[in-house]
């Protein structure tokens, strides 16, 4: 937790440099009304209805080329029969500065830190990954800065480093840190061309597992076709080695993968476009702990976008292989595909309805008891999600609305297995202050 410390008195430092720039500060409450018919995403099913309230607060401060960022929430939950899980939920801290030196020069940091007995993995636009098979609280912290240079146009260069802590009540999930350094460079060669090359170096510390040093990256090289479309031809690499002296684990923990990818785009219109990428991820490693040792695997990626004056589709599939980045969660060399669609839609004014819809496939490829990974993660692991809300805007600072999500993880170890379906009926209202 030392590097989340640093974090917060860096940003602390920065924000005692703002200077003087608008001012919002915006605290806002949620109440929530539910019912819930797996509590905490149990094995044995237990279902309740619940009350929440969420008090919080948003923080804006400086001006466009400076800006302070901040949020913070808590949540506290009585439940009607389930007495032992009536208390604080959980909740979360956001700091973010941006700072922009020149037209050329800007840098990005970033403080975010959660706590929350939640079981379900969600990406940033907030699409489910897969859902959790332990229970209890987890806690996490990231703190990261971004440099980020451009010296023309379609021309730049950036540099991120990342920390990564997360802990766990359940004693079989274990402590994780990572440490990330990624870099990035574009370079446009005239009106019709583009290379672009992409690096990283992770470390994995884990508390019991042996640690990891994770690196690699890719190279592209687009083509424009007017501004409405491009092909896109990518190379990638990435290894694996387990920082151990064990043959066993590094038998079964070590790989390298070897990948191209051939993709294409077309903004058809103002109202929709497609994009789509095929290619192959060849696997180098032993096959005596690792499945996907001397196999080939097709990848692929795929995407719908429509748009209208009053609602939005969004439909996307892919497949592909890779170790991914969720904190806490040691599950080694992983096929996944997934398919999922979204809707966003203005039933009239002040009226808004949004439906999603999401299933992931993940099939680990690395046997837990040689590569020392996560021994609930093996074989196939399906997880399904459904989920719409109905919103209603009240007035200028009130909204209310209906809330549903069905989520469903189906495990070749049946002890895996959970189900949850959820209502909530949620009342919000935030008052800003502008200085």
């Amino acid at each position: 937790m030392a590097w989340g410390l640093v974090g917060w008195w860096c940003l602390l430092l920065l924000v005692a440099a703002l200077p003087a720039g608008a001012f919002t500060f915006t605290p806002y409450v949620d109440l929530r009304l539910g019912y819930d018919d797996n509590v905490r995403l149990k094995q044995q099913a237990r279902g309740d209805a619940f009350v929440s309230l969420k008090p919080g607060l948003r923080l804006s401060w400086g001006r466009p080329s400076q800006q302070l960022n901040a949020s913070a929430s808590l949540e506290y939950t009585e439940y009607y029969r389930l007495s032992e899980y009536t208390g604080l939920q959980g909740g979360q801290v956001e700091v973010s500065y941006r700072r922009q030196f020149s037209p050329r020069w800007r840098v990005y940091a970033w403080e975010r830190f959660s706590s929350s007995f939640d079981q379900e993995d969600v990406d940033e636009q907030g699409r489910l990954i897969r859902v959790r098979g332990d229970t209890g609280r987890r806690d996490r912290n990231t703190v990261g800065v971004r440099l980020r240079h451009d010296y023309g146009r379609a021309r730049l260069v950036s540099l991120s480093y990342t920390h990564n802590y997360s802990s766990s009540t359940v004693e079989s999930v274990e402590e994780v840190t990572v440490h990330q350094l990624d870099a990035r460079w574009v370079h446009a060669l005239g009106p019709d061309w583009q290379v672009s090359a992409e690096g990283f170096f992770y470390r994995d510390d884990y508390q019991k597992s042996p640690d990891l040093n994770r690196y690699g990256g890719e190279v592209s090289l687009a083509r424009m076709f007017g501004p409405t479309r491009q092909a896109l031809l990518t190379l990638g690499y990435q290894g694996t080695q387990a920082d151990t002296d064990d043959p066993v684990v590094r038998q079964a923990r070590d790989y390298e993968i070897y990948s191209a990818s051939l993709g294409y785009s077309h903004k058809m219109s103002p109202t929709w476009g497609w994009r789509v990428a095929a290619g192959w991820s060849q696997v180098s490693g032993d096959s005596r702990g690792n499945q996907a040792a001397g196999q080939g695997y097709p990848t692929f990626q795929a995407s719908l976008d429509f748009s209208g004056q009053r609602w939005e589709v969004s439909l996307y599939a892919k497949s592909d292989l890779g170790e991914y980045d969720l904190l806490g969660e040691n599950s080694g060399l992983t096929l996944s595909h997934s398919v999922g669609a979204r809707l966003n839609y203005e039933l009239a004014r002040h009226w808004s309805l949004a439906l999603n819809a999401g299933w992931t496939r993940d099939n680990y490829k690395q046997d837990p008891t040689l590569a020392g990974t996560d021994e609930n993660l093996q074989g196939d692991i399906d997880s399904y999600s459904l989920g719409g809300r109905l919103s209603w805007q009240v007035t200028r600072r009130a909204a209310l609305s209906l809330d549903y999500r069905y989520l469903c993880r189906d495990a070749e170890n049946d002890d895996d297995d959970r189900t949850q379906n959820r209502v909530l009926l949620i009342l919000t209202v935030d008052k800003p202050y502008r200085w």
